[in-house]
Order: structure tokens, then sequence, then C-alpha cells
């Protein structure tokens, strides 16, 4: 995990990550504070400042030797299209840093606000046969492309024209592709870290790509955040961000670090990797000795050797090396935010590190992460703590930066009498959503919404759709008392909601919006940061794909009736907890398409191809009596521990028997106790920790003593009132459930708040009574908790 030193100020070839090369051909210099440079830049002294010069003047085989600096100057299109390139490789030949890429940086441009559009400039066009290796490429971007299949929108940071153009020990960093690709498009990486760049539709880190010891953290796209239709090998793919598939779609991965795990390939774990800094783990990371040295070649990103077995990531962890002067920053995505709202945090480091440390500064921490996410539950200063540790410095070295959680609330009510801006209190509330929302300036302020159906105004969104509701911010709108009595309706006439920059909406029901040459009739999210919980998206339509939903994240949501193109009920989105049930699609995917889904339950949907899921990723999901011509529950999906029929090709553990709902017809989808699905699921406690309505996951719902997540969006409570016999003092309770449990049982006087009454052991027999002495008051409500 060393860093290479640079020893001297005038360049010198040195060593870099452990090889020495020799060419075939010809070596060319590049430095870019060269005193008299000229072709045909043979030495340092008459080095090009640019690398594009020396990359021209060389020919097929040679070596252009790049030393320290930041290169932002030069380039041209390569021959394929007219895209900018810092550096455009053209031939096959070697491009190769002196001292590595924490000092040698190739910049490409982005434009600002949009990243992507007319006149950006991508990092490097690599031709096959061609290596780039030692280069940290940031800055790099595409030209959004009006005409399909130019591959001038694709490749952020590195364009790769053939699979034998190699990159080697490169940090491929905050970089963006107009459509795929956002770090690289193509070719082979070994040792490299991608992280940062992003995507506008698929593969954040890298698309088309074959990666050999990568670590990929942090990138984000619509689909694949990290990696996609890609093969990885040894690799690390992980906290990267996506609508649906947010590590990996479509992509075969072996001996890597990845959660979900994929469907193929071998000796891949799911563990966190505990990364220290965006390249490297932690001493006592799950990746060390867990890949394949099949796969390792060389040395690490430090040029440091494998160990046998090599460690899955980019970086091998020698303990002694970890030593030194340390340095840490901290980034914040505000500095004042709202009670409750998620706050991203990444941590920046300098020099070897043994492990880190984050203190959120209300009790709540955090080791081995570079990407956190936290939110407060109470207003204050808080000081948030990011420490780095080594063998020099098991003190620790810290860095800390201060948010102001702030109580923000902008409030609406349709029969608000006196609305006054800028609507923070109910007597001056706004009447329609939309007013709330344009007040409010803090991120995660809240947007309480109070009872009314909301079927007023016209709002244009960024892209100039026309919505009922436009969020553009990152903001909580939620509504007092849920979806059952807070509507949005888009009157069949636009689109209900747009959501953007980390909006997030939850308790409404969303429905009769329509757009009819679009994506997403009900909800639709750009850049996919946002999230929708415990909503209802009922009777929503689009002509695009995504009738109810579309690149969402949605918690405990039920779509229903809803129709489009192809994902009647949702589109490209991720799903959790969820119900999908009568909705269609007239080509694929009537619940669900591209998308991934986690104990869902789908029945009653309807499509020409797939009238469940089609061409998606399902966990412990039921696809149940759904219709269709090809494939009436999944058509093209991967299933791992699901119920449906027939058995799919793809995934593991599925069974394909009826799964026994209470009453389906009626819309309860809950399991009857001899259900085959109760404790037939994996455990997902990482991802999903309640059902639907909040039970807690996993129970022994089967009573075999091991608790097991149930298939579907219910989890089966073993826990109920079975009798209640009054006596003459009283009366006393029968409570069966999970032997060996404890429940609290609580009681009320009006519904609202409880109070605990007991709190009771369940015998071997898994029942117990519960005695309550004389009946004072004149009515009492109880309830059953599982004791923590």
């Amino acid at each position: 995990m060393k860093t290479p030193r640079v020893t001297s100020i005038i360049p010198v070839l040195v060593v870099l990550s452990g090889f020495m090369w020799k060419s075939l051909g010809a070596t060319l210099y590049v430095w870019s504070e060269s005193p008299d440079p000229k072709p045909p830049y043979t030495n340092w002294n008459t080095a090009a400042r640019v690398i594009q010069q020396a990359v021209n003047y060389a020919s097929r085989g040679d070596e252009v030797l790049v030393t320290n600096g930041v290169y932002t100057t030069g380039g041209q299109p390569d021959k394929y299209s007219a895209t900018s390139n810092r550096v455009a490789v053209l031939k096959a030949l070697t491009l190769r840093s002196v001292n590595g890429p924490k000092f040698t940086v190739i910049e490409g441009y982005q434009l600002p606000v949009t990243t992507y559009g007319f006149g950006p400039v991508r990092c490097v066009y690599l031709a096959a046969g061609a290596t780039l290796s030692g280069f940290t490429l940031t800055k790099g971007s595409t030209t959004k492309s009006l005409v399909s299949g130019l591959d001038v929108d694709v490749g952020g940071g590195v364009y790769c024209a053939s699979t034998d153009a190699v990159v080697t020990n490169c940090v491929l960093m905050g970089n963006s592709a107009a459509q795929r690709g956002g770090g690289a498009y193509g070719g082979t990486l070994y040792n490299c870290i991608l992280t940062g760049n992003s995507a506008g539709s698929s593969g954040g880190a890298a698309y088309k790509s074959t990666l050999y010891n990568c670590t990929v953290t942090g990138n984000s796209a619509e689909q694949g955040g990290g990696l996609s239709r890609s093969t990885a090998y040894n690799s690390i793919v992980y906290d990267n961000m996506a609508a649906f598939e947010a590590n990996h779609f479509e992509s075969k991965l072996n001996y890597c670090c990845t959660a979900p795990l994929p469907f193929n390939g071998v000796g891949n774990i799911d563990a966190d990797p505990q990364l220290v800094s965006m390249g490297h783990i932690a001493v006592t990371s799950p990746c060390r000795g867990a890949g394949n040295a099949a796969y390792a070649t060389g040395v690490d990103i430090d040029g440091e050797p494998w160990a046998s077995p090599p460690s899955i990531g980019c970086d091998e962890v020698h303990s002694e090396a970890l030593t030194g002067p340390l340095g840490a920053t901290v980034q914040a995505a505000f500095d004042t935010v709202g009670v409750g709202y998620p706050q991203n945090f990444k941590g920046f480091v300098e020099g070897n590190v043994t492990g880190n440390a984050w203190d959120f500064g209300d009790g709540t921490r955090a080791t081995n992460r570079v990407y956190v996410t936290h939110a407060w539950t109470s207003p204050g200063d808080y000081k948030v703590t990011f420490t780095v540790f080594n063998n020099d410095h098991p003190e620790g070295v810290s860095t800390n930066v201060t948010i102001k959680v702030v109580e923000v609330v902008h409030y609406v009510s349709a029969n608000s009498l006196n609305p006054l801006p800028p609507y923070t209190s109910w007597a001056t509330a706004a009447t329609n959503i939309q007013d709330a929302v344009d007040a409010a300036t803090v991120p995660g302020a809240t947007v309480l919404v109070a009872n009314g159906t909301y079927a007023a105004g016209e709002y244009q969104a960024s892209d100039g759709s026309t919505n009922r509701v436009v969020i553009e911010k990152p903001l909580i709108v939620k509504s007092v008392q849920g979806p059952e009595t807070t509507i949005i309706d888009g009157n069949g006439k636009m689109r209900c909601v747009y959501l953007a920059n980390g909006a997030i909406l939850s308790g409404f029901t969303v429905t009769n919006g329509s757009y009819l040459y679009g994506f997403g009739g009900g909800v639709y999210v750009t850049p996919w940061a946002c999230v929708i919980t415990n909503c209802l998206l009922a009777g929503n339509s689009a002509g695009g794909p995504g009738g109810g939903a579309f690149a969402a994240r949605l918690y405990n949501c039920t779509l229903t009736g809803n129709s489009a193109r192809s994902g009647g009920g949702a589109e490209q989105s991720t799903l959790y907890n969820c119900t999908l049930t009568g909705n269609s699609a007239w080509t694929y995917g009537g619940g669900a398409a591209n998308c991934t889904l986690y104990n869902c339950t789908l029945s009653g949907n309807s499509a020409y191809y797939g009238g469940g899921a089609s061409e998606s990723t399902l966990y412990n999901c039921i696809v149940y009596f759904n219709e269709g011509t090809n494939g009436p529950n999944h058509y093209d999906a991967a299933m791992n521990y699901c119920c449906t029929t027939p058995l799919p090709t793809d995934g593991v553990a599925n069974i394909d028997a009826d799964p026994r709902f209470v009453n389906a017809a009626a819309g309860d989808f809950r399991l009857l106790p001899d259900s085959p699905c109760i404790d037939a699921g994996m455990n997902l406690t990482d991802i999903v920790s309640t059902d639907i309505v909040g039970l807690p996951r996993p129970l022994d719902g089967n009573g075999d003593g091991v608790a097991q997540f149930d298939i579907g969006a219910y989890e089966f409570n073993p826990y109920r009132f079975v009798g209640l016999v009054f006596v003459q003092l009283g009366f006393k309770f029968t409570i069966q459930g999970e032997p060996g449990r404890l429940v609290r049982l609580e009681q009320s006087r009006d519904l609202v708040n409880w109070e605990e009454a007991a709190v009771l052991p369940l015998p071997a027999r898994g029942q117990t009574l519960f005695y309550a002495g004389a009946i004072i008051e004149p009515y009492l409500f109880y309830r059953a908790v599982l004791a923590p």
C-alpha cells in the first residue's frame, strides 16, 4: 500500500509498479516544463510539453514516457468520430508515466452544469494494441449524440477501440459519459481504481470492459452504476449507485467482492470490503486472500507483490509497510441539512492506512468506509470526525467538519385560509404542494402535507415535461396521515410527480398520471438518487416505459393498475418490499421491466413478454398468477429464492408451489400459515430489514428454531392473539409465537399512546398466558410487539 516516491525534480525513469519495461521501439519524452521542446522528443531536454505532440511523432511499438504534471492541453478527435480527446493514441504504442497516477494527470473537459453536451473533451482514446499505464484520468466527458451508433457519447475517461487496448495501474476518477461507460468503454483494465465516474445511461464506471484486480466504487448511472455488460476478476465492485443494478448489470464476475452476489461466476463474496481509501483495503478486510492467483498479474497499484492467494481489489495489504505520515479530509454534501435527511460524506486519505473511523457526533459511528450516509433525528450542531490510522499513528490522525442540523418544515393544506410564504406553520400553510416546495431553501427540509386531493396546477420540470408536482431539490415531501387520505392526481392530463437531486416522496397516493410521449406516468426520477416510500401508485400510464414509476427506488409501495409500453408498474427501478398487481404493458414486463426487486410480490399483472417481470433480477420475490403470451410470470429474468412457475433457468433455490395468499382476490397478499414461502428466502438483512408493513425480518415463521426471510412482500407473523378468556377478576390472553422469544404486551386507551403492560417470555410450546387483573378502565386496546 505504499505510494511510489518521487526522488528527483528532474525527470528520471524509475521502476513503476514494480516492472522495468523494455520497449522494442524508440522512447519519446513528455515533460510539461521541458526547457527546449523539439521533435522528435527523444530526450528529457527536448521533451514535448503536450502529450499529443509526442504521440503523433511516435511509431507503432514505440513508448511515450511522461513525467509529473497535470496535462490539460492538446488533443484531437479520434478517427471514427468528431469526439475530442485530450490524448488520442491511434497506433499500437505504449503511453506510460514515470511516477504513477498520483503525480501524472490527464485532464479532459466537462461542460459547466450539464457536464456533457456539445464541446466536452474525453481524456484518452486508445487504439487496438495500445497501452496506457500509470495515469490519473479525470474530468473527461463526451458529446451528447443526436444520432445512435456513432460512439461519440461513450467512454468519458477512456475509450478503448478493442479488448487488446490495455489500461494498467491507472486511476479513473470524476469522468462522465452522456450514455455508457463514464470511466471506461471497452478495453482490458489491470490494477485500476474507478471512482466517482458517471454515465447517463449504463455503466457508470465501465461498459463492455474486462477488469482484473480493480476497485470500482462510488460510481453512478441509470443502470449498472459500477459495471455494465462487463467481466471482472478479483475486483471490488461496491457502493456504486443506480436506479437499478447499482453495482453490476448484465456482467460476469469471478472472485469479486460485490452485493448482491451475482447469479453467475464463482468465488464471489458480498461482505463489506472495508475500504480505507478509494483503492485500499483495511488490514481486517474480507478481501484479503480471497482472490484467485490465476487472475493476478505483476504487482498491485502501489508496486507491491501480490500475496498467494491475492487480495480482491487493486491493493495487496503488506502490514509492515503501513507507516509514514497521514492526512485526511472530509467532503460533505451540505453544511446545513434538515432533520431526518440522509447526508452523504466522502473521506479522502493521504498516506498508508491500516483503518479509518467515522464519528457523527450523536453516538453513531462507522469504521473502514470511504462513502457513508447519516441522518440526524434532532437539530443541533454536530461535529463529524474522520480518523485514519497506521502503524506509526495508532492514535490516529483526524479531521472534522461541523454540520448544522435544523428542523425546517413547510406546511401544505388544501383548506388553508391564509397561505403566506414560506409556509412555516399550519396557520400560513400553502394550498398546493408546489408552492411549499418552491419556498424551501434548506437542503433536507420537510414539506408536510395535510389530507386532501391535490389536483391543480401544471409545472414544468427542467426537461420541459409538464407535471402536477416538480421536486428538483433535496427535500423530504411527506404526508401527515399516509396515502389513504393524501392524493396527488394528474387527472389523466399530465405526469403526477417529477423527482430529482435526492428528493424523497413519502406517504402519498399518486394516481391518474399520464405521460403519453415519454417515461414515467406516475413518477419520473432523474438522476436516480431519489426515494419513494410508503406510496400507492395507481392508475397511471405512459406511452413509453414505466407506467407507475421510472428510474426510482421504491420502498414499501403498492403499484396497481398502471400501464405502459413496457414496465407497466415500474421500469429501470429498484423495488424493496413492494406489491405489484393489476399492472399491464403491451410489450415487456406487466409488473416490472429492467428492474431489481427484493422481497416483492407480483400477481395479476399482464404483458406480451413477462406478465409479472421481464429482463429483471429478483430476490425473495413471489411472481405468480400473472398473464402473458410469452412467459406469463417471467421472461428473460434472473431469480434467486423466488416462488414462481415455471422454475427459471437462472438462479438458485426457487420454488414453484402455490404461494398460498390469504385472499389474493381481495388484494390481501399476506401468507397463510401453510405457505411454502415461509422461511424459504435468503437472508438480506443488510438490504431489507422489515417487510411492507414494518414487521421485522427475519422471523421464525415455521417454528423450526431458525429465523429465515420469507419470500414476498409480507413476512409471516407468528405472533398473534389466539384466545381471550374472561375470568372473575379480569381476563387472560393466549399469545402464540416463536418459542424462546420475548413479546412485549402494550396497552392503549386511544390507539395512539401505548404503554407497556408486560414482557412475556414464550415457553417451549410457543404460547403463554397473561393475567390482566381486575378491569378498571371501561375499555383498553392491546397489541403484542416483538421485544428487542
